[in-house]
């Protein structure tokens, strides 16, 4: 203590700061009014500064900062004392209304802050302290900054983010109120404003607007229910097309020019989508109308979207997304037949240029009721500039709800804040090139349930730019009521780290983060699978689909189910039994679980019982009444929804909350043996104001909650939506974290972190990951975010996550979707579960660390156990050589890499385990294996064709019995394994499968069994006099395709002799079944769908002909004729198409026909004289099968590569032909039947397995598929 004390030094009474100094640190305050003057970090000599207030007070409706403190009104003063020792130190700030304690404790390496509030006349609902400190980003790396348990691990924002914006073209944007005025200036008045929750009402079309649009156009929004309550006034539109009860809900207006300024007068519409593809749909239909009446308006024009660099990833009150204005654009076809070329408008000085330039046919302003311009004064001209495009004759395109409402000015400088829990820690790192700063709070996880001396105290955390540098604040979040006393916990700033790494290791050690996969896992073989187990979040309406839906997924993975839940998913919680009747019976779910491990699978259920749900309650809340439930402040109950389901939170410390948990976990974990329970929501919920009395601290951070999973964790392991530091000691699986990290899909697609800032300033850093991978597994949301492609894939090794798929019964006849869970099995039980339960680290940038261009387009990740992930994170290759200095792997192993591609999301992963790749080597060849050598032999899988061979870097000792692999459908092929000492080779070459013996070795005309029946399907009762009439006509009209063939065309005219056809041997069935029902398929009452597509697909396999003629996306609907002779349609949706092993696009119903062109191989099929009919017409092609399910294409859009007339071959030797559009026109439909059934009637038949000839006739062949290396 004496040496310490002899380092302090302590200022000379002539000096009016107040200091502490020692040989890490000097903190100086200014002795009015305690404000951080300075404080210096002498190992990297960095000097970080205060603002004017050391601390601020939120009160209710207001705040108050220590600087206003000490003046008028408060009247406050300060006084600073000293403890003996000269280490401790409180600065006293006492008025009439106030009295708080700040109080510093110094040591070695650091110093504590915390504020004691003594008396108060006002409740106070936050003290930060520190409230603003700046950080000098000269010299400065990054600052490490977490980031709420849902979105990501953390993020480390780079100097770059912390400057003055307005000096750079790296801006982003905060909307500004200009209210109506935009508006006034162009339409001289303000439009009908309705109340901002105006019902919805179903669209109709106006008069013009059946003139404007073709029929059948918007056969998905007529009748759709849509919120206008931002409608155009009379006189304010020169054409409406579409409008509800409350006004036109699309409208136009033409400025007495010749242009329009089209708009739609409303916020949102009906649908999980909040009515995405119905606004997306107006905007391409008309724009498909306009190219209609006006074919050569738009010629040689640009079409563009406004999506400014940085800005928002979406506007206000509208329903889409800037990129998806986009994609819809780009999908449709109307620019296409127009002539015209897309472009992009990135900033407001492109947009003035192309509403001055002639160049311009259409623009479309995305942002809803927000418009680019930067300044009130900037929009009145930009408006004034928009008028005159308009009336020049450009196509101007508001997106919804009140136009020019709000202004888009850039930001000054950037910010970022956010909430712990669930905030991943309270932790921050200030990296410097010498040293770093760890800025976190001191608050120990509870030891034990319900821990009361450790019930935690929720804080707010922020950092901004500040013209002084990188500013920081920190506040602590509760209730203090006038009469209370109140003390937050420390707030260390800690000197000395040299990299954040040690920094988070200090920050667990001091708040007790610690444990392990085996404390938590007791059972070390149930451990090792799941380690090995992929999460399958299995779908199925009932409990025998279910069962049947496991069996084709590859065990052991574990089974993630909801459909069980009593009243249904997010209905009747915290009841969770018995099953919903519609699923099962409790035999049923006993059953359902002796299944799945007999199988071998892991079972995990869905709970939750973190609220109580109304409409209808479940039993335990119509017993127990609303005692349980928190309330708010002003007593009001906490009110919970999601999507339309509707409950309220509770106070976990009430008995009856905690009975009902610890009954659902019983019934859960030893009535049903699930080998892990997730419960929902632990790690999800932010913390939140509670006023229940029994809850301990009125800020509550969910420590009842976690209370209850503490006890639980004791029974059965546990997993859990999202995470945070609080709950991974209990917690085995982290089953979130994700949706700003791995890219998602739909409406979470622009969650992503890239949406929320500028590029280049920013990187991931994964906080959490660093404190819990060790102790925890991790996955993508368990219900709505999965490994489905290979940007997901690439990003989930980058971050040590486990692999999760979505299945549905059907899913194993789709290649495509068989094939990737196949890879994903092999990916995790290698090199996911070799880095499963291993401690990260490092996680770094190797592009970033050697100064190359896209810095951030790599990730080097490494865990313990020497293991090494290289992932490419963007859509573009990579070269390896120039970055292999910057990552730790053998000379051997680089050298080979050297020669090696990193694709598009390729990935590289080794340790002395386990090794996968996805590269490209310099011939272009794709190089893809997971491997893992365990229990004295290689494990794992190969992707590649089916005469292929791989590279690879493997120790000698793996080899030893690797001899075999399986195909995707088991049977065993040779594998020879050669090694140069360095390099190990491993090759294979499939055998052709039974099903080729069916395929014609000459033309199936020359061969005398080949039946000469064409047979259409003609079930009259199925439609109406339309229906029939169809019929009629390709019965007359049919034979006529045949006349040089000579097959013979007759009519199957009832579900029976359909079935008696599809089951008919080779010789006796027909040569080709023709439907012209288009969406529909049919069968018969007692006869599930799935049975007649099992016979239509194995009709196919075995080398029939299906033509499905009539457009749409097949199998959709299912008519099942019943017993009266009426009939009954079940929509299947695209899991009719999935039985059959393909799936279509989903473009516009609205998009305009195409212009259509022969493909090489249609060239090849089609004779001239029906291919020139085939395409002479435009076709709508909405619905082409989608590329990487391997279509054979003969006609596609003359534009595009999407496919008009196309086939599959259901992994056999037949054909099921299909046209990819809505409504073909008739000669091209009739022409495409009987060319293509004739040319295989009198051509020998292409084997799928040669890959040979021209594409895509080689693409089956050619498919990289995944071979298991046989037990």
């Amino acid at each position: 203590m004496r040496i310490f004390l002899a380092t302090l030094f302590i200022a000379v009474a002539c000096c009016a700061d107040i200091q502490f100094s020692n040989d890490a640190y000097s903190l100086s305050l200014r002795e009015s009014d305690g404000a951080i003057l300075t404080i210096v970090d002498k190992i990297d000599n960095t000097t970080v500064t205060g603002g004017n207030s050391l601390w601020q007070l939120n009160f209710e409706k207001d705040s108050l900062e220590t600087n206003a403190f000490m003046a008028a009104p408060w009247h406050g003063k300060m006084q600073s004392r000293w403890n003996d020792s000269r280490d401790r130190l409180t600065l006293q700030y006492q008025s009439e209304a106030l009295a708080l304690n700040i109080h510093f404790a110094f040591a070695a390496k650091h110093f504590d802050l915390s504020a004691e509030l003594v008396r108060c006349d006002r409740p106070v609902l936050r003290i930060t302290v520190p409230a603003h400190i700046n950080f000098p980003t000269g010299g400065m790396l990054k600052v490490v900054f977490p980031q709420r348990g849902a979105e990501t691990m953390g993020y480390a924002f780079l100097p770059a983010f912390y400057g003055d914006h307005r000096k750079s073209d790296n801006q982003t944007f905060i909307r500004t109120n200009s209210g109506p005025k935009g508006y006034e200036q162009l339409f001289g008045g303000p439009l009908n404003q309705l109340g901002d929750n105006q019902p919805m009402a179903p669209l109709s079309l106006t008069e013009a607007g059946r003139e404007w649009y073709p029929a059948e156009t918007l056969s998905n929004v007529l009748g759709k229910k849509m919120t206008v309550n931002r409608p155009s006034a009379a006189g304010q539109h020169t054409l409406s097309l579409l409008e509800n009860a409350n006004g036109p809900a699309l409208c136009a207006y033409d400025f007495g020019g010749k242009g329009l300024l089209f708009r739609i007068g409303g916020s949102n519409a009906e649908g999980d989508d909040q009515g995405r593809d119905i606004f997306t749909a107006m905007m391409t239909a008309t724009m498909q109308g306009y190219v209609r009446r006006n074919p050569d308006a738009l010629r040689d024009k640009k079409i563009a979207v406004i999506a400014l660099r940085n800005g928002p990833a979406k506007g206000g009150w509208t329903p889409v997304a800037v990129d998806e204005w986009q994609r819809a654009i780009t999908k449709s076809s109307f620019w296409r037949i127009a002539g015209a070329q897309l472009t992009t408008i990135e900033n407001v000085t492109q947009m003035r240029a192309a509403m001055t330039s002639d160049d311009f046919g259409m623009i479309l302003n995305p942002y809803g009721e927000w418009f680019p311009s930067h300044s009130a004064e900037e929009l009145t001209a930009d408006l004034e500039l928009l008028r005159a495009y308009v009336k020049r004759g450009g196509l101007w395109w508001e997106t919804g709800g009140y136009p020019f409402y709000y202004f888009l000015e850039p930001k000054p400088y950037l910010s970022f804040s956010t909430q712990y829990p669930s905030g991943v820690a309270d932790f921050i790192f200030v990296d410097y090139q010498r040293s770093g700063i760890a800025l976190f709070g001191v608050q120990p996880m509870m030891r034990k349930p319900w821990d009361r001396e450790r019930v935690a105290v929720p804080c707010s955390l922020s950092t901004w730019g500040d013209p002084a540098g990188a500013a920081i604040s920190h506040g602590w979040n509760d209730a203090i009521e006038p009469g209370m006393t109140w003390r937050s916990p420390l707030y260390r700033c800690q000197f000395g780290f040299t990299t954040p790494q040690p920094a988070i290791d200090e920050y667990a050690r001091v708040n007790e983060i610690a444990g392990s996969l085996e404390a938590k896992v007791r059972n070390p073989e149930l451990l090792e699978k799941l380690k090995n187990a992929v999460l399958v979040r299995m779908g199925g309406t009932t409990a025998g689909i279910q069962i049947q839906t496991m069996a084709d997924i590859p065990a052991p993975n574990i089974i993630h189910f909801t459909e069980y839940l009593h009243g249904g998913f997010d209905k009747q919680y915290p009841d969770h039994l018995p099953p919903r009747a519609s699923w099962g019976t409790a035999e049923d779910l006993t059953r359902f679980y002796r299944a799945g491990h007999e199988l071998g699978h892991l079972m995990m259920p869905y709970t939750n019982t973190s609220w109580w749900c109304i409409d209808p309650k479940g039993p335990t809340f119509e017993r127990e009444g609303e005692a349980p439930l928190a309330f708010n402040r002003e007593g009001k109950l906490n009110r919970e929804q999601y999507a339309r389901n509707v409950g309220y939170g509770l106070c976990f410390w009430h008995p009856a909350v905690q009975a009902i948990h610890r009954e659902v976990r019983h019934d859960m974990s030893v009535t049903y043996p699930s080998d892990i329970i997730l419960q929902d929501q632990v790690g999800a919920r932010a913390w939140r104001w509670n006023y229940h009395a029994l809850e301990p601290r009125k800020a509550s951070a969910m420590d009842g909650m976690h209370a209850l999973s503490m006890e639980d964790a004791e029974h059965v392991p546990l997993a859990t939506e999202d995470g945070h530091d609080r709950v991974v000691n209990f917690e085995t699986m982290l089953c979130g974290c994700a949706w700003g990290t791995i890219p998602a899909r739909g409406k979470h697609r622009t969650r992503h972190a890239k949406y929320l800032f500028p590029q280049d300033e920013w990187q991931f850093f994964p906080i959490l990951s660093y404190l819990s991978h060790h102790q925890c597994l991790f996955t993508t949301h368990d219900l709505g975010h999965f490994i489905e492609d290979n940007d997901q894939l690439s990003y989930a090794l980058a971050f040590g996550y486990s692999m999760s798929y979505r299945w549905d019964l059907g899913h194993a006849k789709n290649p495509s979707r068989k094939r990737w869970l196949y890879w994903l099995d092999a990916i995790q039980k290698t090199v996911a579960a070799d880095y499963a339960g291993k401690k990260l680290l490092d996680f770094s940038y190797p592009r970033f660390q050697l100064g190359l261009e896209q810095p951030h387009q790599v990730t080097c990740t490494r865990f313990a156990g020497d293991i090494v992930v290289i992932a490419n994170l963007e859509n573009a290759p990579c070269e390896l050589a120039p970055i292999l200095a910057a990552i730790a792997l053998p000379d051997s192993e680089k050298r080979w890499l050297e020669q090696h591609v990193l694709p598009p999301y390729g990935f590289y992963v080794s340790s002395p385990r386990a090794k996968a790749a996805s590269l490209q080597n310099r011939d272009g060849q794709y190089v893809g294996f997971a491997l893992a050598y365990k229990n004295q032999r290689l494990n794992g899988a190969l992707r590649g064709r089916d005469r292929d061979n791989i590279a690879a870097i493997l120790p000698a000792a793996w080899l030893a019995g690797v001899d075999e692999v399986l195909n995707e459908n088991g049977r065993r092929e040779k594998l020879t394994a050669h090694s140069d000492g360095a390099v190990t080779t491993l090759a294979w070459q499939a055998q052709a499968p039974a099903v080729l013996a069916s395929l014609p070795k000459v033309a199936p005309a020359k061969t005398a069994a080949t039946p000469r029946r064409v047979a259409l399907l003609a079930i009259e009762s199925a439609g109406n006099d339309d229906f029939r009439n169809t019929l009629k006509r390709w019965l007359d009209e049919l034979p006529a395709q045949f006349t040089k063939s000579g097959l013979e065309v007759d009519a199957i005219r009832s579900i029976d002799e359909l079935i008696v056809a599809l089951q008919a041997p080779e010789t006796k069935r027909p040569f080709a079944i023709v439907s012209p029902s288009g969406e529909f398929f049919y069968g018969k009452a007692d006869m599930p769908a799935n049975a007649m597509l099992d016979l239509i697909r194995k009709y196919v396999h075995t080398g029939g002909i299906w033509w499905q003629a009539g457009g749409g996306y097949p199998f959709y609907h299912y008519k099942a004729q019943q017993d009266d002779g009426s009939w009954k349609n079940t929509p299947l949706y695209h899991n009719g198409a999935i039985s059959l092993g393909f799936s279509c696009e989903m473009f516009s119903v609205s998009d305009l026909p195409q212009p259509l062109a022969l493909t090489d191989i249609g060239k090849q099929w089609l004779d001239p004289e029906r291919a020139a009919i085939i395409i002479a017409a435009n076709a709508g092609v909405q619905r082409p099968i989608r590329r990487g399910d391997s279509p054979l294409v003969l006609v596609k859009t003359l534009l595009d590569e999407d496919g008009y007339l196309e086939a599959v071959r259901c992994e056999g030797t037949g054909f099921f032909f299909h046209l990819g559009g809505f409504a073909p026109p008739w000669a091209s439909t009739i022409n495409s039947v009987g060319a293509t059934i004739e040319y295989l009637y009198l051509n020998p038949w292409p084997d799928p397995m040669a890959g040979s000839g021209p594409e895509p006739m080689g693409r089956a062949g050619k498919a990289t598929k995944i071979w298991r290396l046989a037990p």
